[in-house]
């Protein structure tokens, strides 16, 4: 055994214990644990987390409690352990050292995601062997999170849970355009335990699929996209509220949708970091492109990703390229991305840009 796959044991272990304690006190626990994770925090970015989470908690009737209440009471222990574990500290932490090391090493920026579109139906798209080989390459890299985008139904077989539990130490978000998830699939992802399922917040059997998910104690949440100021105001003024409502699900994803105006955009992310901080809702509340960006900048120094659409075209960053099945990841990423930061260590975070609010993945600029 390694000595990565000892320490993410550990890690593990520690993480599962705290589940059960909080069970046992919610408030002590969190709280000790939190000082606990603080103390013990090297970098930047797990000082920046801390620090919140400290000022967060120390309000007795911080609906984080409730939350955390509900969580433990709606979803399968061991799925909120091997998933968390994977993208806190395989992505995050173990991950991100690689990464700014590989950075050094290739002297261009690497993603600490990457974001692939699947579409079973296309001539030419990606297939599970593309798929395999990204994440494979990719982990050498020290990308440990892939954010899959179902662009069809995503059927009656398990094809993509079987593939994510072939990567047990990745965090993978399966984002879902139809929501027709089925029972042999959730008992598919039960088995894996290192995905969390975005449900489309715009499309038929929302509803349904969310009793489905919650009734097997599965992690997921549900996105929903806006291109217009009209479209972010209609979401902030009880559109939020009525997803909550009708899916009860943990968290909430805003995606901009394909061109969206950058003031709004940054208003998303601005209003995301308002209610996480400020308390005000009943779940975790994420903008793709703006928490996207802060976790970049925080463990890779840049706001650089790799988006790969259905037709196996690279969407970002817009180079006009097509997926080239023959050439590798490291190749790929020295002729499209830009240089790395110089100065930029291998083992430490660089500064925070002046961000606040939780870490959330998400998927592109």
């Amino acid at each position: 055994m390694t000595e990565n796959n000892v320490t993410r044991t550990l890690v593990r272990a520690a993480v599962a214990r705290a589940l059960r304690e909080i069970e046992e006190d919610q408030r002590r626990a969190m709280r000790r644990i939190t000082d606990m994770g603080r103390q013990f925090s090297r970098s930047r970015f797990q000082i920046l987390v801390f620090d919140i989470i400290q000022e967060l908690l120390s309000d007795d009737g911080s609906i984080y409690y409730d939350m955390t209440e509900n969580l433990l009471k709606t979803t399968d222990h061991d799925s909120l352990a091997d998933f968390g574990v994977n993208l806190g500290y395989m992505s995050w932490t173990h991950g991100a050292r690689i990464l700014r090391r590989s950075q050094k090493e290739l002297g261009v920026c690497l993603p600490w995601e990457i974001s692939l579109f699947y579409d079973p139906r296309g001539e030419d798209s990606l297939t599970p062997d593309d798929m395999r080989r990204i994440i494979s390459e990719g982990k050498d890299l020290g990308i440990y999170c892939y954010h899959i985008n179902q662009r069809s139904a995503a059927g009656s077989g398990s094809l993509l849970p079987d593939l994510m539990a072939e990567y047990p130490d990745c965090a993978f978000f399966w984002g879902l355009e139809s929501n027709d998830l089925t029972a042999s699939q959730a008992a598919s992802l039960k088995k894996s335990r290192n995905a969390m399922v975005l449900l489309n917040g715009s499309a038929r059997g929302l509803a349904e699929c969310a009793d489905l998910l919650r009734g097997e104690k599965l992690l997921f949440g549900v996105w929903t996209s806006y291109k217009t100021e009209e479209d972010l105001n209609r979401l902030k003024n009880g559109g939020i509220c009525s997803l909550y409502h009708r899916t009860r699900a943990p968290y909430l994803v805003l995606v901009p949708g394909e061109g969206a105006d950058p003031s709004v955009i940054e208003a998303s992310s601005a209003y995301c970091r308002h209610v996480r901080t400020g308390q005000p809702s009943s779940c975790i509340l994420a903008d793709y492109s703006g928490d996207c960006r802060m976790v970049s900048d925080l463990i890779c120094g840049h706001r650089h990703f790799l988006v790969i659409g259905p037709d196996r075209k690279i969407l970002y960053p817009a180079c006009g390229q097509l997926l080239d099945r023959d050439r590798d990841l490291s190749s790929l990423f020295k002729d499209i991305f830009p240089p790395c930061r110089e100065d930029l260590s291998a083992e430490e975070f660089p500064p925070a840009s002046g961000s606040s609010g939780f870490p959330v993945q998400t998927e592109s600029d």
